[in-house]
């Protein structure tokens, strides 16, 4: 029997505890997971391409090729599996690799797209890029739960956050202590965060998901 889809109160503490909660309750699955993403993100480091290949040129190429090619595609798998399993899904090793299947082109220029608008806000001022990627928080999930296009997705994204930058704000802000906390304990506690971040980031998304639907049905009752 499929489980109620998770959701907070879109609380800053409710949405981080209910994070914490989900993860916990797929705790070993997540952990091997977030390790298995990390070890395919890292591949397309500096410091590996510096093994193989000669010239700065062409390191960075590749570097920032993977980057968008393979990594950005596989984060936003990730989130695709916690978003499975806030929603009472079931879930297997594959769809880390969600994105390749269906949205791949759209996931590519969507990493794209939003690296050049949060590059132009920061250099801008650093105000302006702060703001911009709190609005563009959600464009991964909508490209790989609704399949939709980058301009669509930032769309999305941009009014799904309307008037919650400061709850999004605060949350990244404990994202933060959270990968902090995490890499003091011995480096290794990086992976149940990355994985509890991940798993608060899709509940927010579905929180605010489910009280779009349903003003959408008060709109039409």
């Amino acid at each position: 029997m499929k489980q109620e889809t998770i959701v907070s109160d879109s609380t800053i503490f409710d949405t981080l505890s209910k994070g914490f909660t989900l993860m916990k309750s797929n705790f070993w699955f997540l952990m091997f997971v977030t390790l298995l993403l990390i070890i395919l993100s890292s591949l397309g480091d500096e410091v590996i391409f510096n093994l193989i290949f000669n010239g700065e040129n062409l390191i960075f190429f590749l570097t920032l090729s993977y980057t968008f090619l393979i990594a950005s595609p596989l984060g936003i798998g990730f989130l695709w599996i916690n978003l499975k399993l806030s929603r009472g899904e079931n879930v297997i090793l594959s769809d880390l690799f969600e994105v390749f299947k269906t949205n791949y082109l759209n996931a590519v220029l969507a990493s794209i797209l939003v690296t050049i608008i949060l590059i132009l806000g920061f250099v801008l001022l650093l105000i302006p890029g702060i703001y911009l990627s709190i609005r563009l928080f959600f464009v991964s999930l909508f490209i790989v739960d609704k399949k939709m296009g980058p301009i669509e997705a930032i769309g999305s994204s941009w009014e799904m956050s309307k008037g919650k930058f400061f709850k999004i704000l605060g949350l990244v802000c404990l994202f933060f202590l959270v990968i902090l906390l995490g890499l003091l304990l011995l480096i290794i506690g990086i992976i149940p965060a990355i994985a509890w971040i991940s798993s608060s980031q899709t509940i927010l998304y579905n929180s605010l998901l489910n009280k779009e639907l349903e003003e959408d049905k008060k709109l039409q009752s």
